[in-house]
């Protein structure tokens, strides 16, 4: 019983010791980034209301660590951002936010609404436009390299899944999945109800796939394409660059 007792005092000795470590580590992050600093002003934290108007620290401090409020701007953050809106030049982290807007973005975002500039990595929200006006009339295009998941997803370029219940894109590279989606050019797969794409280099597989020009296959109850370079298996196909511009179940043109 002695030696029991003396190997659950130690064992309980390293669980206070590891949790006393897990709550130091942020900060003494933050000191380090602290101390990296010599020319820019940098804060672990920042509390926001209004934004530029009325936030703790000022827009061209760099934030590394928590941003909490109902508006921060800053021109560079990184870490974890809790709140109504978001805004930065450059973020790296995590966002939590009903509106979040950013020209670099580097994580994982979950908003009602996102417009950021260029996504590296996984976006969830409700609503991704893909044309908006900046302070300053400057127009914003989406790019994803990652994930993008969304009610309504729109973006300029996605590199990676765009996943939505309507998706609109100009060039995808990976893979469409929605309901109803469009695409200018696809480098890759779309799978839905309906599909809608200018030039596919690949897969259209749905109920309705139509295409302007289509190298590589289209498989679903209605296929119809401008030009025809591969293969259409449906109840209808249809090409209509064709002489015989209607087939069912099988047609075949290279």
């Amino acid at each position: 019983m002695k030696w029991r007792s003396v190997g659950e005092t130690a064992a309980a000795r390293g669980e206070t010791a590891l949790i006393v470590k897990s709550l130091l580590l942020p900060f003494v992050l933050a000191l380090f980034a602290l101390s990296l600093s010599t020319h820019a002003a940098v804060s672990p934290l920042q509390i926001g209301l209004r934004g530029q108007k009325c936030q703790l620290v000022s827009h061209d401090t760099t934030v590394i660590g928590l941003r909490l409020g109902l508006a921060c701007d800053n021109d560079t953050a990184a870490g974890l951002d809790l709140g109504l809106g978001s805004l930065a030049r450059h973020f790296s982290g995590i966002r939590l936010n009903l509106c979040s807007v950013a020209e670099q973005f580097n994580g994982v975002s979950v908003a009602l609404m996102d417009m950021s500039e260029h996504v590296n990595g996984v976006a969830i929200a409700f609503f991704e436009p893909l044309v908006f006006e900046k302070p300053g009339g400057h127009v914003l295009y989406q790019q994803v390299n990652g994930a993008t998941v969304a009610f309504w997803g729109a973006s300029k370029e996605v590199n990676g899944i765009q996943l939505a219940c309507f998706a609109q894109s100009e060039t995808v590279c990976g893979l469409q999945i929605a309901t109803f989606q469009l695409a200018l050019t696809l480098n890759g797969a779309q799978t839905g109800l309906a599909n809608r794409s200018g030039t596919v280099h690949g897969l259209q597989l749905g109920l309705f796939n139509l295409a302007d020009d289509l190298y590589g296959l289209q498989f679903g109850l209605v296929n119809l394409t401008e030009t025809l370079h591969g293969v259409q298996l449906g109840l209808l196909n249809i090409d209509r660059s064709s002489d015989y511009p209607c087939l069912p179940l099988l047609r075949v043109a290279f």
